[in-house]
Parts: structure tokens; C-alpha cells; sequence
């Protein structure tokens, strides 16, 4: 059964090294740092801990490293950021797609606009034409407010040319300031539903934190993972080996009503989520704080 934590200060923070700590609904909330994130980073960085923020924004990492510091978060604290946006751009210019082909390859972008700057420096030729594009990469939708439903479409004509969709953030929705975002994942999702070949480039699925390991070296078992999805962060600890800690006030807080129950019956609610979703954490707490 996962434990009820009141704070950081009750894990035996002597077990971990590698603190792999997700962004939104833990460190912000889309417009601010909570303060007592804040504390807590400094407190860990105190006892030497490693900190990579892990998240499945499909940004580059310096851009949300200047988001970061915009909202607040200062400049001397230590850690590193790990997007899922980095991780793909980074595979994506490997060679192991553009190898395989003598010809420039043609690439269709599915996102919103303000995602286009993930584009600059890949080895495609962007084409607006999805029947003239050789993959698909999908940031997320194109539009706020739109449905699922309206890439139905455009999804049947990407398997009928067995095109690849490259999904750069798996997560099916966001919390936005309290707007319910949809993502990338979703559109992946419903391709993977039409038997269309999906890659995915974040949480939960285990290459990010395969290359995570790699660059640092630590075990496994001195590593813990921190975030408010079951699906993404804790899923994602669970399927590499790590242990894992949720937060409560994120994405799951109003399926767990959390904000205003006591302790049990915190627990209670908890526990029933994690039993309905067939996920579990090592422990959970309202807040990431000291």
C-alpha cells in the first residue's frame, strides 16, 4: 500500500540519489512556482541529490528552462531539464531514420503553432500535403477546443499510406491553470486504434528513462520519480524499476477529492484510484514539500 506522506522530509531521502521530478502540477501550475516546491528543491540540493526535471512538454529543454526562470524559479538552484521535446529532437536527428533513405525526407507537422519551433534544425522537409509527407510529427492538437474526432480524417489517410506518427508527448490531457488541455497522446492513441505504427518519445514508455540512465549511471534502486500522473509518472517509474512518489493536488485531484478530506479518508480515495486505474506509487502526498 502506498504511504501517506506529509512531506519530503519523511521519505529516508538517504535511499535516492537521482530525484526525477516532473514539471507541471508539481514544481507550477502553468503560471506560477509553488513556493514550497521551491523549498523543497533547495532542501534536497542541501543533501547533495541529483534533480532532472522530467517532463512530457514537447518543447525543447531551454525553452522551458526560460519559462522556468519567467515563472520564478531561481537561477541558483542546480538541476537539469529533460523534456520529452529534447529527447525526440535528439533522436530525430540521429541517423537512424535518415540513413535508411538517400532523399531528403518528407515530414507533416501535427500541432499548434506554437509548437512550430520544434521544427528548426531537423532533417525533413516539412510538406503541408499529408499524402506527399513520408511521417507524421505530432506535437499535439492543432487547435484548442478541438475534439478527437476532427483528425479522424486525416489519421485514415496517414494509414493508408502506413505513415509513422512520431508522438512527442504522450500524455492524453494537461491541466492548464485549471483548463483541461488536450495533448499529443490522444491523437497517437487514436491512430494506434486505426493500427497505425506509433513512436513515442516520453513518459510512460521507457526509452527517456533508458537514456536518463545512461547519462548518469546511477542504479535503479537509488533512483525515485516524482509527479502528479498515474499514467505517466508513476506508470513510468513502475514499468523502468523505480519507485515513485504521487502528488495528490496534480492531475488526480479532482477524481480524489483530496483538497478537502482528512488523512484516512485521503487514503481511502487514494487507494480506490489506484485500484481502479491498476497503478500504484511507493507513496503519495498532498503537495511536493519539504
Amino acid at each position: 500500500m502506498a504511504r501517506l506522506l506529509k512531506g519530503m522530509h519523511e521519505i529516508n531521502n538517504d535511499l535516492y540519489d537521482l530525484y526525477l521530478i516532473d514539471l507541471w502540477g508539481v514544481i507550477h501550475d502553468g503560471e506560477h512556482i509553488f513556493n514550497e516546491a521551491k523549498e523543497c528543491l533547495y532542501q534536497l540540493l542541501d543533501l547533495k541529490k541529483t534533480i532532472v526535471f522530467l517532463s512530457n512538454s514537447p518543447k525543447r529543454s531551454y525553452i522551458i528552462q526560460n519559462h522556468l526562470q519567467k515563472m520564478g524559479l531561481p537561477k541558483n538552484l542546480k538541476y537539469t531539464i529533460y523534456t520529452s521535446g529534447e529527447y525526440a529532437y535528439k533522436e530525430l536527428n540521429s541517423n537512424r531514420i535518415t540513413r535508411k533513405n538517400e532523399t531528403k525526407i518528407k515530414a507533416f507537422f501535427l500541432g499548434p503553432s506554437h509548437h512550430e519551433k520544434f521544427k528548426e534544425g531537423l532533417p525533413f522537409e516539412f510538406v503541408r500535403d499529408i499524402t506527399n509527407s513520408n511521417l507524421i510529427i505530432n506535437t499535439g492538437f492543432i487547435r484548442e477546443g478541438d475534439k478527437i474526432e476532427n483528425y479522424q480524417d486525416i489519421l485514415e489517410l496517414a494509414k493508408a499510406k502506413n505513415l509513422t506518427l512520431h508522438c512527442i508527448n504522450p500524455d492524453f490531457f494537461a491541466i492548464d491553470c485549471g483548463r483541461k488541455i488536450l495533448c499529443a497522446g490522444l491523437i497517437a492513441d487514436k491512430y494506434q486504434a486505426l493500427e497505425g505504427t506509433v513512436i513515442y518519445y516520453g513518459k510512460p514508455h521507457s526509452p527517456i528513462y533508458h537514456s536518463i540512465y545512461n547519462q548518469y549511471k546511477i542504479p535503479k534502486g537509488r533512483m525515485l520519480a516524482i509527479g502528479d500522473s498515474l499514467y505517466s509518472d508513476i506508470k513510468g517509474a513502475k514499468s523502468f524499476g523505480i519507485a515513485s512518489v504521487l502528488i495528490l493536488s496534480g492531475i488526480h485531484a479532482m477524481n480524489a477529492d483530496c483538497l478537502s478530506l482528512n488523512t484516512s479518508k485521503i487514503t481511502e480515495k487514494a487507494q480506490a484510484l489506484f485500484k481502479e486505474k491498476n497503478i500504484s506509487p511507493n507513496y503519495m502526498m498532498m503537495h511536493f514539500k519539504w
